[in-house]
């Protein structure tokens, strides 16, 4: 398994179970989060959002449980010298118990020193419009 794959993995891993710690320690100083579609309430902005930001988010995301990625069995992975695609399934939990079905692509572009530094995410439009309902 490449470098740049494990990372890939492993961060998606610490997300995925909300080890926020952890996920942070994968990231750049310059680290960008850009989320897909950009019609994703607050989130989608061009610009992106920054680290802090992001972890600041991350943290603040009470109402899923975890997210259960199967960072096991990715259903693709491309990549190449400094860049990586991995798309997953997850079945993630919310508060009220109800499991959902949904898939995840991380476009990944890793900086000089193998730290992740631009992640650009694309969501399960239905599931985040569930999610949304439930609150």
């Amino acid at each position: 398994m490449s470098v740049h794959r494990q990372t890939a993995l492993s961060f998606a891993s610490a997300v995925s179970n909300k080890r926020i710690d952890e996920a942070a320690s994968y990231l750049s100083e310059e680290f960008l989060w850009r989320p897909h579609p950009e019609r994703l309430g607050g989130l989608g902005r061009p610009e992106g959002h920054t680290k802090s930001q992001f972890l600041e988010l991350m943290r603040g995301l009470n109402n899923i449980k975890r997210w259960n990625f199967n960072t096991e069995n990715p259903m693709k992975v491309i990549e190449n010298d400094n860049s990586i695609v991995v798309h997953l399934h997850g079945n993630p939990e919310h508060v009220s118990g109800k499991v959902f079905s949904a898939e995840y692509v991380y476009m990944i572009d890793f900086d000089e020193r193998g730290k992740i530094q631009i992640l650009d995410e694309f969501f399960d439009t239905v599931y985040m419009e569930e999610l949304a309902r439930l609150g």
